[in-house]
């Protein structure tokens, strides 16, 4: 895995803003773990430590990369009015091409 400069970090952080993937769910309700997964580009079961139970062993939380990717998929979405499933759509039919 490949870690990123500091300084670089501070300024995407700054750039981008970061959004938790709960803030981002709350938002974008009904929202999957998968299409969470996708947009964070991370997997369905990551999706699922970040937002268990508080108090959960198992509970993991985001790192800063996931976080700008969804504040900037937030973004993108209010942008162009469309859901996470019709961008996702939108991806998955790229994909097939």
């Amino acid at each position: 895995m490949v870690r990123e400069n500091p300084e670089v970090k501070d300024f995407q952080n700054w750039f981008y803003g970061k959004q938790h993937p709960s803030e981002f769910a709350i938002l974008w309700a009904p929202v999957s773990y998968r299409e969470l997964g996708l947009l964070a580009g991370v997997s369905e079961s990551t999706v699922q430590h970040w937002l268990s139970d508080k108090d959960a062993q198992s509970r993991w939380e985001p790192a800063d990369r996931p976080m700008r990717l969804l504040a900037f998929a937030s973004w993108w979405l209010k942008t162009f009015g469309v859901t996470p499933e019709q961008l996702i759509a939108q991806f998955e039919l790229q994909a097939r091409r």
